[in-house]
């Protein structure tokens, strides 16, 4: 019978994290600057997804740069605890003299935006988003942003939070296309869920998203 030492479980478990240290992803060694990285390069950083990641650029966009790296507390969602997690992981650069001007963000649109899109806004989370989607697929999509208060959970106070952030209009020439008759030949599908595109039949009118299995119809 071989007999482990008292501390054997601290010893490993110190002995792991070196190794996975040692192992780590690349950004162990050059730190993500909160100023510049896009969504993709947040999501490497611990605990923060494809909805946190688009809530820092957003955020960033609409309020200016990040003045140093504490600053990104100021995201929904992203408090202390998570930041105290990334915080060796992430600078936030800045130049001597350099204004930071904020740059307006462009809405999220009711009737076309994903569900990650949709849970980038503040206060709406999975739940809230995929009510967003069942509601427009319902209705044939929102007329109008104060629409927003008939899906469930979403209040008068929810929706002043948001109605700067969305609109229900494309814009361009999207309407008027409407009229236009269909183009014959395999049709692209924009996914409500993940917002990839993939080619359908021109004869398929639903399906599942071929990318994370979202069940999808054309209207």
């Amino acid at each position: 019978m071989r007999i482990m030492p008292k501390n054997y479980r601290a010893v490993s478990g110190v002995i792991f994290i070196l190794m996975f240290l040692s192992t780590g992803p690349a950004y162990a060694g050059k730190l993500v600057d909160i100023n510049t990285a896009d969504a993709t390069a947040l999501r490497r950083l611990p605990g923060i997804g494809p909805v946190l990641s688009q809530r820092i650029v957003t955020n960033r966009e609409s309020n200016g740069s990040f003045k140093d790296p504490e600053d990104i507390i100021r995201v929904y969602g992203l408090g202390r605890k998570k930041y105290e997690a990334i915080k060796d992981l992430i600078t936030a650069s800045r130049q001597e003299g350099r204004v930071y001007k904020a740059k307006k963000a462009p809405k999220i649109n009711l009737n076309t935006a994903t569900q990650v899109e949709l849970e980038s806004l503040p206060g709406i989370g999975p739940i809230k988003a995929l009510r967003i989607i069942e509601y427009r697929e319902k209705q044939g999509g929102f007329k109008r942003v104060e629409e927003l208060v008939e899906v469930w959970g979403i209040g008068p106070r929810t929706y002043e939070t948001l109605k700067d952030l969305i609109t229900v209009h494309s814009g361009g020439s999207s309407d008027r296309s409407r009229s236009k008759p269909p183009p014959s030949g395999p049709r692209i599908v924009k996914c409500w869920r993940c917002g990839k595109k993939f080619a359908v039949g021109e004869n398929r009118t639903s399906g599942t998203c071929p990318f994370c299995g979202a069940k999808w119809k054309l209207r």
